[in-house]
């Protein structure tokens, strides 16, 4: 599941959306999005702020202006390609 987690942040995603496509719990998506995080290999665009007016990646939020979810991306070639 980290490799794919990894190939669908090759595009910046919301939390939301990485959960959706995953087919897994918000929780055990935030699980594994600070071990990468931590680690390196993505990296937080936006953190929830409560007005979504001055946010950079706005437009990739699910709904602007309304509930800001993080927003996500790789940062690094994946660890586990072997290209």
């Amino acid at each position: 599941m980290i490799e794919r987690l990894l190939e669908l942040l090759e595009a910046p995603r919301s939390s939301g959306q990485l959960a959706h496509e995953l087919g897994t719990t918000p929780s055990a998506l935030e699980g594994m999005l600070g071990l990468l995080e931590s680690r390196g290999y993505i990296e937080r665009l936006c953190a929830s702020p409560p007005s979504c007016g001055g946010c950079a990646v706005r437009n990739l939020c699910p709904s602007p202006g309304g509930e800001a979810q993080e927003i996500w991306r790789r940062v690094v070639p994946s660890p586990l390609s072997h290209s």
